[in-house]
């Protein structure tokens, strides 16, 4: 595990490209601070159970039901914000 995660914090290895096996080794912490939510979303299918459990986790998905609405007159560059880091998600689990 150990190698692994030095593979993919230098960069010589690709998180999108490592198996459901490799994946299941690394702690949840890792994908917390280190995966962006886009590359998240894209592994996601390959992550443990576990790990797709996790509340922290989820709210790392990007939020793609208050980004570029067709009846807001705003529209967002880039690709969309973690649900943690968007406004209305925030505002909704802390009612």
């Amino acid at each position: 595990m150990c190698d692994q995660l030095l593979k993919l914090l230098s960069g010589e290895k690709n998180i999108e490209d490592c198996s459901a096996d490799e994946l299941k080794d690394l702690p949840i912490g890792f994908f917390l601070q280190y995966v962006d939510s886009t590359t998240l979303l894209n592994i996601w299918g390959k992550l443990p159970l576990e790990c797709r459990k996790d509340f922290g986790l989820q709210t790392r998905l990007p939020c793609f039901m208050h980004y570029n609405r067709p009846d807001w007159r705003t529209q967002v560059d880039g690709p969309p914000s973690s649900q943690n880091t968007c406004y209305f998600c925030i505002k909704a689990l802390t009612k």
